[in-house]
């Protein structure tokens, strides 16, 4: 078994870009609605929530470009 390079374990981590944008905007929205509501924990939760959200997109985008890199012979 080999050992993983960087990429190769923030790919399998999850985290990209995309991740970081959800989280960043999840919280974001989290403490407006701490803001609004007056009630603490909003922020992580909305953290977390987007950075789910950003995972699942990044997971489709990497399906999506592996099966037409398959197709097309590219590696």
């Amino acid at each position: 078994m080999r050992e993983l390079n960087s990429v190769e374990v923030n790919a399998v981590s999850g985290a990209g870009y995309i991740t970081d944008i959800g989280a960043a905007l999840g919280e974001s929205i989290g403490k407006i609605v701490e803001v609004a509501t007056g009630k603490t924990g909003s922020s992580s939760i909305g953290q977390q929530m987007g950075q789910s959200i950003g995972a699942i997109v990044e997971n489709a985008i990497s399906t999506i470009s592996s099966i037409f890199g398959n197709l097309f012979g590219r590696k």
